[in-house]
């Protein structure tokens, strides 16, 4: 009797040792899959967080244009008055170079 008790615990050890097993591999899938799964989660993220930086610096540089684009008008009229100045004061500088060339001898 005592002999079959022995080996009734040693069947349900046995078993319990396969269940153990199975046990754990399963386990191991399990987290092999969550690791795969996490892996595309964060790239599907970055590459939207991707396209959501070009959207937004393609937009900034859209809204950067514009305001560029605004500002040329003014830009070329302000470039334009400055070089009027210039070309206005050219005679009156040319004539003291020159006048300073003649007496001096030098600048």
């Amino acid at each position: 009797m005592a002999r079959e008790v022995f080996q009734a615990v040693k069947a349900a050890e046995s078993e319990a040792e396969l269940l153990i097993q199975n046990a754990q591999r399963k386990v191991r899938e399990l987290i092999k899959t969550t690791e795969t799964d996490i892996t595309e989660n964060e790239r599907a993220i970055m590459l939207e967080h991707r396209a959501m930086y070009q959207t937004i610096l393609d937009e900034r540089r859209e809204s950067v244009r514009a305001q560029l684009a605004a500002a040329h008008p003014a830009v070329v009229t302000a470039q334009e008055a400055s070089l009027a100045d210039a070309r206005r004061r050219l005679d009156g500088v040319a004539g003291r170079i020159f006048e300073r060339v003649w007496n001096d001898g030098h600048c």
